[in-house]
């Protein structure tokens, strides 16, 4: 009887092996997949500001145009503006 029951508890030993080394490969396997997920999300986060920035680039960009084109505009219909620059930036460059 001796040597069943020592094969009974080897038995249970290597079931018990068996499934603790199939927990340890699914938890692996899991903290892969949270990892790929952590990864993606944070590709789509990476993305995500690129895209808000190219954005915000391309709206200071349409505001400079615009910025350019108005004071090009202000300075055709009153050229007394020019000149007062000029003469203002002559000033200062004056007294320095």
């Amino acid at each position: 009887m001796a040597p069943a029951l020592g094969r009974k508890f080897a038995q249970e030993a290597e079931q018990k092996r068996a499934q603790a080394e199939s927990e340890r490969r699914r938890v692996a396997e899991l903290e892969a997949e949270m990892e790929r997920e952590r990864q993606e999300w944070a590709a789509a986060e990476v993305a995500e500001e690129v895209d808000r920035l190219a954005t915000e680039q391309a709206r200071a960009a349409e505001v400079d145009e615009e910025t350019v084109r108005l004071r090009a505009q202000m300075l055709a219909e009153h050229s007394w503006m020019a000149e007062y620059a000029v003469k203002s930036q002559q000033e200062a460059a004056a007294l320095f």
